[in-house]
């Protein structure tokens, strides 16, 4: 097993075992208004496919990864981030949400359900 396939191992098994529901893992991952990188595990898109999220309303942690909820429902699982300048714009966008509450509150689907 690869290093890579060890590490989509593992956050598999993170996804599955965390009280959030999570529809896919998102590799090599850039959080910007949306989110892109390769997906794994996501209903209908071929593993290791490019996937290009709609817009991002919610960035979070849990169990030492990052993830993000997006505007139509769905929560992706971040394995990894592109590189340096993908982790300062994660954090970027995790700020500007947290500044903006008026506009993402009403947004951010899983906290209404």
């Amino acid at each position: 097993m690869t290093p890579d396939q060890t590490a989509l191992k593992l956050a598999r098994r993170t996804a599955a075992g965390s009280s959030l529901n999570f529809d896919g893992i998102l590799v090599d991952a850039f959080v910007m208004r949306s989110a892109v990188g390769f997906v794994h595990d996501a209903d209908g898109v071929r593993s290791g496919s490019w996937l290009h999220t709609e817009q991002v309303v919610h960035v979070g942690s849990t169990l030492n990864y990052d993830f993000v909820e997006t505007a139509d429902e769905k929560r992706f699982l971040i394995l990894s981030h592109e590189n340096d300048a993908a982790m300062a714009s994660l954090a970027h966008v995790r700020r500007h949400i947290e500044l903006n509450p008026d506009y993402y509150g009403p947004k951010r689907w899983s906290i209404r359900h």
